[in-house]
Order: C-alpha cells, then structure tokens, then sequence
C-alpha cells in the first residue's frame, strides 16, 4: 500500500513548516506529515529544515537569539 507523506507539509501552496502547510496536508488526506525539529539550548524546540538557520547552529543557541524567519499569526 502506497502512503503518502507530506514533507514539511503542503509547502506547493503554503509557506513550509508552518501550521497552514500541515492543515492543509491534513484536509488532503495525506497518511503523515514529516517535518525536522530541533532543540535548542535553553531546550525550547524550534522548526526548521536544516541544522543551521541563517549559519546559526540552532542546537548552540537559545531560541530567541535565532533570526525570525516568520511569525505566525
């Protein structure tokens, strides 16, 4: 059986790893959602796709000293 995996949800139609990109992978249907979570040194978790945001390792920093890339509503 075939399943469906919606990496870093519906990023085709909304801005990656965000709470719009995983409903929408929800109201497809898709069978799970992957997405790459980080803890970070105050061990607050922050989402993001790489080790690095912006060159900043985001396990040696707290995450209010990573950049702001978006802010939900």
């Amino acid at each position: 059986m075939i399943q469906v995996c919606a990496h870093r949800g519906v990023s085709s139609d909304h801005r990656e790893n965000t709470l719009e990109a995983f409903h929408a992978a929800v109201q497809q249907e898709a069978d799970s959602i992957e997405l790459d979570v980080w803890l970070t040194k105050d061990n607050q978790l922050a989402i993001h796709h790489d080790k690095t945001c912006e060159g900043i390792d985001i396990e040696n920093s707290t995450l209010k000293s990573l950049p702001t890339l978006f802010q939900p509503k």
